[in-house]
């Protein structure tokens, strides 16, 4: 019986330790949704993919479907996966703790939510530290909002067409309060 490998891209979410030599990785993708891939042998030594397989990566997977879940079969960098600075490292933490427990099991794809993930990625990356700093809570809300909006749990017009931009930032920097109201009753009324 052949199996159908799946290349895909995707953001590792989390990981977890899953006997001696192996992980089991909560990868976002593209054209899968959010799946759980078991990796064998990734922590030996000789592993040549474990470099690839760390948290926050932007990877490209090959992996396939079989009767125990997903495996990988191989695995590729996509772009640098960097992400600069303590404080963006633990806004995506948070970020990616929230799309765990709002994505429950395997959902179904959502290009969306995996677009504006990378497009966050894309801007953490490229701004610079100086101009950021005074802004990065609105940048974290400004992302949960958006998220909430594409799973659709915060309906709102602003949010619809946002973009990450230093003008955005600017731009809803006084309606923070507003909008992190927004976001707690969505999450509040979701129960989750």
């Amino acid at each position: 019986m052949s199996h159908t490998i799946h290349t895909t891209p995707g953001i590792i979410i989390g990981a977890q330790y899953h006997g001696k030599a192996n992980r089991r990785f909560t990868v976002l993708t593209r054209d899968l949704g959010m799946i759980s891939v078991q990796a064998q042998g990734i922590r030996e030594l000789a592993s040549k993919s474990r470099f690839h397989m760390q948290i926050f990566h932007h990877v490209l997977l090959d992996c396939l479907h079989g009767k125990e879940g997903w495996r990988l079969i191989g695995i590729d960098a996509i772009s640098d996966a960097h992400i600069p600075g303590l404080f963006f490292q633990s806004m995506y933490a948070r970020i990616f703790r929230l799309l765990r427990r709002l994505v429950v099991g395997e959902e179904l794809a959502q290009p969306a939510l995996y677009d504006w993930i990378v497009c966050a990625y894309d801007f953490t990356k490229n701004v610079q530290d100086k101009e950021i700093k005074k802004y990065i809570n609105i940048l974290e809300i400004i992302i949960v909002a958006k998220v909430l909006h594409i799973l659709g749990y915060l309906d709102d017009e602003r949010i619809k067409n946002i973009a990450l931009d230093m003008a955005t930032l600017e731009l809803f920097s006084p309606q923070k309060k507003e909008l992190l109201s927004m976001i707690n009753h969505a999450l509040e009324v979701s129960q989750l």
